[in-house]
């Protein structure tokens, strides 16, 4: 998922326990331990998160992440941008996205 908005340059541990205070202060705890929430990586350049959530949590997650409107104290927009059964496959995809975006600039 990607971060949209004026969020100012963090490091990784720094943005991962952002996310997960964002998280947690909309689903609550219940809500977290339910989902099975976690944040698995963080690129500062691209403001994209890998969030890990339990089988069939996706669309829970993906609804509670629309509805976030500020993430690290600044105005913000959370948006899934891929969703994927496993981190490796996920990792598939975004090579092979990567792949078709240098083919289209050639």
């Amino acid at each position: 998922m990607k971060v949209h908005g004026g969020v100012r340059a963090m490091g990784n541990e720094e943005a991962k326990k952002e996310m997960m205070k964002c998280l947690s202060i909309f689903f609550g705890v219940d809500g977290m331990s339910q989902l099975q929430v976690s944040v698995e990586r963080y690129d500062d350049a691209s403001k994209e998160f890998v969030l890990r959530v339990i089988r069939g949590g996706e669309r829970k997650l993906t609804a509670g992440l629309a509805l976030i409107g500020e993430f690290s104290g600044a105005q913000s927009r959370l948006e899934t941008t891929r969703i994927s059964g496993t981190i490796k496959s996920l990792d598939e995809k975004e090579e092979s996205a990567n792949r078709q975006d240098l083919r289209a600039l050639e």
